[in-house]
Parts: C-alpha cells; sequence; structure tokens
C-alpha cells in the first residue's frame, strides 16, 4: 500500500494519531487526515505540521472538497460505519476520477460472525460460561454463535454482492461491555457488497 502513496496526495479516513506518518517509507505528496476527536487532530497538527488534520464535524460528510486527492484509503474504519453505503458514496465525492480508494476492513460475511456482537443476557462466550459453570447458557450462546448466527447471516446476504443490505449489529458490546477493539463495530463487511456500492 505504501508504493501505491508514494507521490500522491493522499487522505486517510479515520486517521486516529495518523500512525502511518510514522511508518519508514511512507512519502506522499501531501496527505490530509481526518477523524472525530478535536483533540487527537490538534495534537497531529503539532507532531506533522507540514500536513493537513481536520476534525469531522458533519456526521454525514467529509470535511474535504470534491476530487481532491489520488488516494483515500480507510484502514479498519468502514465496520464502524452506521451508514456504510453513503460513507463510500463519499470516499468516491473526495477521489480524483482517476484515483483509487483503498479499504481494508475485516471479512465478517467471509467468518459469518461480528467481533462485537453479544450472545446472551451476560456477553460472555460460551466458553466463558461453561468455566463458570453456567452449563445452560453455555449451550445456548455456542448454538446461536455457531449455528443459527451464521445461518441468519449466510441467508441475508445471500444476494448483498447484487442487492446491498448494508445488514448492521444492532447490539454492539460497546453498549453493555468494557470497551475492546472492534466493540463498537456494527456493519457486516461484506467485499461484494462493497464492490456493488462502488459500482
Amino acid at each position: 500500500m505504501l508504493r501505491r502513496l508514494q507521490g500522491r496526495d493522499v487522505c486517510e479516513i479515520g486517521c486516529g494519531r495518523a500512525g502511518i506518518a510514522r511508518t519508514v517509507g511512507f512519502e506522499p505528496r501531501s496527505y490530509s487526515g481526518c477523524d472525530f476527536s478535536t483533540e487527537i487532530m490538534r495534537s497531529n497538527r503539532q507532531t506533522f505540521p507540514h500536513w493537513n488534520f481536520r476534525e469531522i464535524v458533519e456526521k454525514d460528510r467529509l470535511p474535504f472538497a470534491d476530487q481532491g486527492f489520488d488516494s483515500v484509503f480507510a484502514l479498519f474504519v468502514l465496520e464502524h460505519v452506521v451508514w456504510p453505503d453513503h460513507f463510500i458514496r463519499e470516499l468516491a465525492r473526495i477521489t480524483r476520477r482517476s484515483g483509487e480508494i483503498l479499504i481494508v476492513c475485516p471479512d465478517f460475511h467471509g467468518r459469518l460472525e461480528m467481533a462485537s456482537q453479544v450472545l446472551g443476557r451476560s456477553g460472555l462466550s460460551g466458553r466463558e460460561k461453561l468455566q463458570r459453570g453456567q452449563c445452560l447458557q453455555a449451550i445456548h450462546t455456542t448454538l446461536v454463535g455457531r449455528v443459527l448466527a451464521p445461518r441468519f447471516l449466510r441467508r441475508r446476504l445471500a444476494n448483498a454482492a447484487v442487492e446491498p443490505v448494508c445488514l448492521m449489529n444492532a447490539r454492539p458490546s460497546c453498549f453493555e461491555q468494557e470497551f475492546y477493539a472492534d466493540a463498537d463495530a456494527v456493519y457486516v463487511t461484506h467485499q461484494g457488497e462493497i464492490d456493488t456500492t462502488f459500482g
């Protein structure tokens, strides 16, 4: 990916603390990044004064002009987006016609599961429930997680590459448990659906 970004006008959506800026070999012509945190964007501007950092203020619009970048990329952002089809159209809006969009996200559709899906009332895994002696709850969680949920996802997403459905996880772990990486993932990412949305 770094080779593809060399010498180009680049924009990173969901840049956080701009970790890519610290990567050896990252040499774009220009770099812009955006995220929701005003504090982190302010810190990035101080650390990297020669690059452009902006806060995302409007929930439905990225803070950049139309067709401003050769390469737009989002690393592990799409699965956290509530309106993925609109988000993808926004990526396209700020990308030049001859440019490219790079998206890296988990293969939730391929795994037929969600990293942040709460199963059962406690949110514990089947194994954790079994270790606590909660045998019936462990069986229920395992049945839902290994059999019922995958069947539901397979059926619901069967034609998503033809007719996008943008399936959402309405009960992410972040609402009920201590936060961890991907606890707020809501979109069941699907390669075919993403490709179709770009089409």
